[in-house]
């Protein structure tokens, strides 16, 4: 039984999902059982016991993955089961990525949690917990590419954009979501659809409001980065709302940084190709490309991203070298390692998702 059968199932009763059966083991809801009893039964043999973030992600190690997506399908009354449902799936944690990991991401998508994430982060938008778990979980799941397609058709790429101006003080929260959007935006259509949902005026807000954290001034340079290599609209509404001078403020106030200095350097040359943005970055730019290159030119990559971000606010015509550099970055325990960035020429979006692709 797949989780559209489950869903179908649950919207043909009276009551939402009591009539929800699984095979998983001889205990099944009653006909009167209420939301909560009913998804717990999905994980324990003793009905009533608490459906907890532990018992989910037993299920995920075991590979009950329909139940997961289940689970967070389910949710849609209750969000304190849509976030024991979401931190669950965190069995598969960003930072882990062996073959059995991306074998569980693969199943979670296969299994319908692609699809339910989104819906359930857009019934519960006001919902902190829930939008930081919703976030956290894009970012899991889309290390698979195959996971951030469906994700993005299921409308990731504007719940995560909205969830960021819902809460935008959380600092996890706006942090996890600045990794969605790094792992959501793989291709233009998806990129057009996270811009589209005003994602460069909620990354300029974060980086305003979070300027004294490094780590998210990095994942937002990270972003720019992204969504600015393939999209001219992307470019001029960064640098219609701040995103410029934002970049330029994070290089300025952690310059020992070196992941946060090579982002900046790179996300910098791609605002370049608006004239506009070449005048607002210009004089000041110019002086923060110098005296990174200078701090680390002994770290990989620093150089030729000085020299390509010069270039570019000097509109020197330039055709990019293909190079391919790893960044290990000072950075929370939330966030992953940054995977391999890969700077192509302006027209191909340049790799730079978070986490290995695992498929």
């Amino acid at each position: 039984m797949g989780l559209m059968d489950l869903i179908r199932g649950w919207s043909s009763c009276g009551d939402a999902r009591s009539c929800f059966v699984t095979n998983a083991d001889t205990s099944e809801p009653s006909a009167s059982a209420s939301p909560t009893e009913t998804l717990t039964t999905l994980f324990t043999k003793t009905p009533g016991s608490a459906l907890t973030p532990a018992a989910v992600a037993e299920a995920v190690e075991r590979g009950d993955c329909e139940r997961v997506a289940a689970c967070v399908a389910g949710a849609e009354d209750d969000p304190m089961l849509a976030v024991a449902a979401l931190e669950g799936c965190f069995a598969v944690a960003p930072e882990r990525d062996s073959p059995e990991d991306q074998l569980r991401r693969q199943q979670l998508g296969d299994a319908g949690a692609c699809e339910a994430i989104p819906h359930m982060m857009y019934v519960h938008l006001d919902k902190h917990d829930v939008q930081e778990g919703g976030c956290r979980a894009i970012w899991n799941l889309a290390r698979d590419s195959v996971n951030a397609a469906r994700m993005a058709e299921a409308g990731a790429c504007k719940v995560v954009p909205a969830a960021m101006r819902a809460h935008p003080f959380s600092r996890r929260l706006q942090e996890n979501a600045l990794l969605a959007l790094i792992n959501l935006s793989r291709t233009p259509r998806s990129v057009a659809q996270i811009v589209n949902a005003g994602a460069p005026a909620r990354v300029a807000t974060c980086m305003k409001n979070h300027e004294k954290e490094p780590v998210i001034q990095q994942w937002a340079c990270q972003t720019i980065l992204n969504l600015g290599a393939c999209s001219d609209p992307a470019v001029r509404l960064f640098g219609e709302v701040g995103g410029c001078e934002a970049v330029m403020t994070a290089m300025r106030n952690y310059p020992n940084e070196q992941s946060l200095q090579l982002m900046g350097l790179r996300a910098m040359r791609h605002l370049a190709k608006s004239k506009a943005n070449r005048e607002r970055l210009q004089a000041a730019g110019l002086q923060l490309i110098q005296e990174a290159d200078k701090l680390h030119s002994s770290v990989e990559g620093v150089v030729e991203a000085a020299k390509e971000a010069r270039e570019a606010l000097e509109d020197v015509e330039v055709t990019p070298e293909k190079i391919e550099t790893k960044a290990t970055p000072k950075h929370s325990p939330s966030a992953a390692p940054l995977a391999t960035v890969t700077a192509v020429t302006p027209a191909v979006l340049e790799d730079t998702t978070v986490g290995a692709d695992s498929r």
